[in-house]
């Protein structure tokens, strides 16, 4: 679990890092910057984990997202996967229903013999060492 909080932690700066630059150089607004943090997530995660199951956090900690069937990755089973991200879109709320989805995935994710969470088993897929 830890090399996937790791993993997790290197996207969010992957991602979290461009997105203070553009809302620090357009101050768009609490309700824009929060829809717009979530959308970018979002689409980081689907184009990533769509192609080869890979974001640069997992490559960095030597993970990759597998489908269950034991076919290639795709967009649409990362969007199954992902889908969560997009409650930062809802104004004030989703915010708070977004970490409330992230303590129950990582209760999902050490509850389970094989460290899957909610969104694996939602999206019939899981990760394993790359």
């Amino acid at each position: 679990m830890a090399q996937r909080f790791l993993a997790r932690l290197i996207d969010g700066i992957a991602v979290g890092v461009p997105i203070a630059i553009v809302t620090a150089v357009l101050p768009l607004g609490f309700i824009i910057e929060g829809a717009l943090s979530s959308i970018a997530y979002f689409g980081y995660f689907i184009m990533m984990e769509g192609k080869d199951g890979k974001t640069i956090g997992k490559n960095v900690m030597h993970l990759q997202v597998v489908r269950d069937d034991g076919q290639p990755m795709t967009q649409d089973v990362a969007i199954q996967r992902n889908l969560w991200l997009l409650l930062g879109v809802v104004p004030f709320l989703g915010g708070l229903a977004s970490l409330v989805v992230v303590i129950y995935i990582a209760i999902t994710i050490s509850g389970s013999a094989e460290g899957r969470g909610w969104h694996d088993e939602r999206a019939h897929a899981h990760v394993v060492v790359a």
